[in-house]
């Protein structure tokens, strides 16, 4: 048994040795023609943040690029910034793009940040979009509704407050070079799709708490958008840190920074190796918490939620997790939140009988 373990997790390690390096394959299309260098400095950002891309030009290239070129990236960070005209994003000439769509029906993950791109398409708002379109099936948005500045008085948004369950740990809320941003769209999610960031300002702001952010993701792609340009948050420093959460969020398990627990709480997993389709966790805390944990495969796929905002006091000090069924042997992670702190257990080896 201890060589076939020896042996599995060599092989494992060596398999999975690239993602556990944080190197994740990023391709960033700059799809914006402002001469503000925006698409720039948040390429820079994401640079800096420790996550290296690979930089292509759609305006130069007055294209989009395929899904054969996305699908070998294990994210695509599209950035049409704050020029909604003519973008390859709607292939420019405004109809969905299909390789985008054959790109996230393989599997694919996408980040869209930018203002107006759904001006680009649709023009003013409020826009209901019906199934079959990208923006409904594909980013799970339910309708274009406003756009700050344009719909708010000629005020424009103060801020981006977090949502309370914006799926994405660690987000910090944002504020503009400016007194207000202009341009960023208000949206209404599908159902089961999260908000991520809403419109913020005084009490009496027409578009406050409307989403301006969302979170789809299902079994086959996930899609995170950002409806207003990133690169305007106050400064340089503030851009590495709001882009940091969402590329650890999107690598995965494998990558994902420890935090250390609250004083008195203490969690391990047993047995590992894991002979068998349950195994334990073991919780001590001494205080009252709301707990999400997930089981991640080592590619950085869920594989199983084990827990979804859950209190701490409807659980026992150490809980049987079913894993209902056959996953293959190798090497998973299991991601526990606890009161918004993050905490990733030790791998666990999988070597069930099955």
């Amino acid at each position: 048994m201890k060589t076939l373990i020896a042996k599995l997790c060599l092989g494992i390690f060596i398999a999975c040795s690239f993602s556990l390096s944080g190197q994740m394959k990023v391709l960033f299309v700059d799809d914006s023609d402002d001469t503000f260098g925006n698409a720039e400095l948040f390429a820079a950002a994401l640079d800096t943040a420790g996550y290296p891309i690979t930089y292509f030009n759609a305006v130069d290239s007055a294209a989009s690029p395929t899904d054969l070129v996305m699908k070998q990236y294990d994210l695509v960070v599209w950035m049409t910034s704050s020029d909604g005209g003519g973008l390859q994003f709607w292939n420019g000439v405004d109809e969905d793009n299909a390789s985008l769509k054959a790109y996230l029906d393989g599997g694919g993950k996408l980040w869209i940040v930018g203002n107006d791109f759904l001006f680009d398409k649709y023009g003013i708002p409020a826009i209901t979009f019906k199934e079959g379109e990208f923006m409904s099936d594909y980013a799970g948005i339910k309708s274009y509704d406003a756009q700050a500045y344009g719909s708010d008085g000629n005020i424009g948004v103060e801020a981006a407050q977090l949502a309370p369950d914006s799926g994405i740990p660690d987000l910090p809320n944002l504020t503009w070079q400016f007194a207000t941003l202009w341009w960023a769209d208000a949206v209404t999610p599908k159902e089961g799709t999260k908000s991520v960031y809403l419109m913020g300002g005084g009490a009496t702001y027409p578009l406050k708490d409307k989403v301006m952010a969302t979170l789809y993701k299902n079994d086959t792609f996930e899609v995170l958008t950002y409806f207003f340009d990133i690169s305007l948050v106050n400064n340089f420093t503030s851009l590495v840190s709001a882009v940091k959460p969402v590329m650890v969020h999107f690598e995965g398990i494998v990558s994902a920074v420890e935090q250390p627990l609250k004083n008195g709480q203490k969690i391990e997993v047993f047995p590992n190796p894991v002979t068998s389709n349950q195994f334990i966790l073991d919780l001590d805390l001494s205080n009252v918490a709301t707990i999400n944990a997930n089981l991640f495969n080592s590619q950085g796929k869920v594989v199983k939620n084990v827990y979804n905002n859950q209190s701490t006091l409807n659980l026992q000090k150490q809980n049987i997790v079913d894993l209902e069924g056959f996953l293959s042997n190798g090497l998973y992670f299991l991601q526990i939140n606890l009161d918004g702190k993050q905490q990733v257990t030790k791998p666990l080896l999988l070597l069930n009988a099955n």
